[in-house]
C-alpha cells in the first residue's frame, strides 16, 4: 500500500514493502513539480499490513502512519513579496534578490531567456576527433573545422541523419559510375547542375570527352576524323564534331529543374563528401532537432534551390559546365544555424602538422567559440574569394546564395512562431525583452490554471 502524508498542498508519498528489512526514499514533491529527497523510511517489525514507522524525515524525527507532518510549503505562485522583483514577461511578483524567474525563464533585469545547451558527451566526441585528425593531417596538414555543437534542441534530427545515409549512397554510386567511365554517365551527368550559356571553349571541351564520361567520345572522334581534310581550323573542327552529335550524346549536359535538387546529392571526391557530412552534422542536426523532421524535410530542398539559382545566375554568361555537393544546402542550415543559435558554443578543432621542419609532428587543439563566429568565419571566405573573382573550383555563390536564404527562412519560421528558439535566437540576442512583440512572451504570461 502506499502511504501519503499532506500538509500546505504539498505531498510526501513511499511505496510500502513487506521486506522488513527494506527502506525507501522520500520526495517531497513540489508544486513546480521538482522533487527533493530528503530521507527514507525504514520499516520495523513485521510491516506486511503497513503498520509501524513509515517515514524517517530526518536523523532525528519518526513519523507514524496515518499522522500529520509539517512541511513547510513554498510561496503560492500567487503570494506577493513586496521586496522582491516582478517578472516582466509573467507580471508576477518574486522572492527578495530574485535575478531569474524561473517559470519564464529569463533574467528579470534583462528580459534575456536563459540559454539551454545539449547535454553532449564531449569526451568521447574528442576522442574521435583526435584519432581521426591524426589520420586526416597526413592529406590536408592544415585544418580548422567544427565538430560539435552544444545548441539544444528536443526533436531527433532523424531527417539530417538520412540525408546524410542517402547522399553517401548516391554520392557513392555517383563516384563509381564516373571513375569507371560507365557509359551509363552520359544520362546521369544530367544529375549534375548545368548552367552557362556563354562560348564553348574548344580545349575545355576536349577536357569534358576525353577527360569523363559524360559524352560519347567514340562519335565525336568519328566526326573529327570526317572534318580531318576540311578547311576548318583545329578549334572550328572540334566545335563542329560537338554540334554534329545528338544532344543527349554530347559531353555537355542541358540544364533540367529537378538538377536544382539533385546536384545537393552528389561528390566530387571523398574529401568533399566527408567535408560536407561533418558540416551537414554539426550545423545541419541541431537544425533539425529545433524545428522537427516535417519542416526539415521541406526546407532541405528549398535552401538546395535557392543555392543552386545563386550558382546559375552567377554564370549565366560563361561556358555550360556542371556543379555538383550539398555545400550551397549546408550553408543554407548555416545560415538557419546563425538565426537560431548564435550565442550557443561550438567546439571547433585545429591542427598543423609541420612536415620535415619539426619531422612532421602533429599540433592540435580543440576550442570553443560562439555559434555566430564560426559561421561567419566559413562565410567570410566565400565572401573574399568572390570579391576577387578567384576561379578554383568552388562554387561560391552557391554558399553564398544557400546562406542568405537560410537566414531568410530562420527569421520567416521565428517571426510566423513556428519556431522557438528559447531566447537564444539572434533577434532575442539583439533585442532583448524589445524581441517580445516579434516572438511572443517567454514562459507562461497567463494566470495560473
Amino acid at each position: 500500500p502506499a502511504a501519503t502524508l499532506t500538509e500546505s498542498g504539498q505531498r510526501v508519498a513511499t511505496e510500502m514493502s513487506g521486506d522488513s528489512s527494506g527502506g525507501h526514499m522520500i520526495e517531497l514533491v513540489g508544486a513546480a513539480g521538482a522533487t527533493a529527497d530528503v530521507g527514507h523510511a525504514d520499516s520495523a517489525g513485521d510491516d506486511s499490513d503497513g503498520s509501524g514507522l513509515l517515514n524517517l524525515l530526518s536523523d532525528d524525527i519518526f513519523v507514524d502512519e496515518g499522522k500529520t507532518i509539517d512541511v513547510p510549503a513554498p510561496p503560492s505562485s500567487n503570494t506577493q513579496d513586496k521586496d522582491g522583483p516582478t517578472c516582466p514577461s509573467c507580471k508576477r511578483q518574486l522572492p527578495a534578490r530574485a535575478k531569474i524567474c524561473v517559470r519564464c525563464g529569463i533574467n528579470v533585469e534583462t528580459g534575456r531567456q536563459i540559454i539551454t545547451s545539449q547535454d553532449t558527451n564531449l569526451n568521447e566526441i574528442y576522442g574521435i576527433a583526435e584519432k581521426t585528425i591524426w589520420w586526416i593531417s597526413w592529406v590536408s596538414w592544415l585544418g580548422v573545422y567544427p565538430i560539435a555543437s552544444e545548441a539544444f534542441g528536443l526533436k531527433k534530427p532523424i531527417v539530417i541523419r538520412t540525408i546524410a545515409v542517402v547522399t553517401i549512397l548516391i554520392s557513392g554510386w555517383f563516384l563509381w559510375l564516373e571513375l569507371s567511365f560507365s557509359d551509363s554517365m552520359i544520362r546521369h551527368k544530367n544529375l549534375m547542375l548545368w548552367s552557362g550559356d556563354g562560348e564553348i571553349d574548344p580545349d575545355t571541351l576536349l577536357a569534358y570527352y576525353y577527360g569523363t564520361g559524360w559524352g560519347d567520345t567514340e562519335a565525336f572522334d568519328n566526326q573529327l576524323e570526317l572534318s580531318a581534310d576540311s578547311d576548318l581550323n583545329e578549334d572550328e573542327r572540334i566545335l563542329a564534331a560537338h554540334n554534329a552529335i545528338p544532344k543527349d550524346r554530347q559531353a555537355i549536359g542541358q540544364f533540367r529543374a529537378s538538377q536544382l535538387v539533385t546536384h545537393a546529392f552528389l561528390h566530387g571526391g571523398i574529401f568533399h563528401l566527408l567535408g560536407n557530412l561533418l558540416f551537414l552534422m554539426v550545423f545541419g542536426s541541431r537544425v533539425n532537432a529545433l524545428i522537427g523532421p516535417l519542416l526539415t524535410v521541406i526546407v532541405y530542398p528549398v535552401l538546395a534551390i535557392g543555392a543552386g539559382l545563386a550558382h546559375a545566375m552567377s554564370c549565366a554568361d560563361q561556358m555550360a559546365s556542371p556543379m555538383l555537393g550539398a555545400s550551397g544546402a549546408i550553408m543554407g542550415l548555416a545560415g538557419m544555424y546563425f538565426v537560431f543559435f548564435p550565442a550557443h558554443n561550438v567546439h571547433v578543432a585545429a591542427w598543423w602538422r609541420w612536415g620535415i621542419i619539426r619531422w612532421f609532428e602533429l599540433s592540435m587543439t580543440i576550442f570553443t567559440v560562439r555559434g555566430f563566429w564560426v559561421v561567419l568565419f566559413y562565410i567570410a571566405f566565400d565572401v573574399a574569394f568572390t570579391i576577387i573573382g578567384a576561379e578554383d573550383g568552388v562554387a561560391h555563390w552557391a554558399h553564398l546564395g544557400g546562406f542568405i536564404v537560410g537566414i531568410a527562412v530562420g527569421v520567416i519560421l521565428l517571426l510566423a512562431r513556428l519556431v522557438n528558439a528559447r531566447g537564444g535566437d539572434l533577434i532575442s540576442v539583439i533585442l532583448g525583452r524589445r524581441a517580445w512583440a516579434l516572438l511572443g512572451r517567454p514562459g507562461y504570461a497567463g494566470d495560473d490554471e
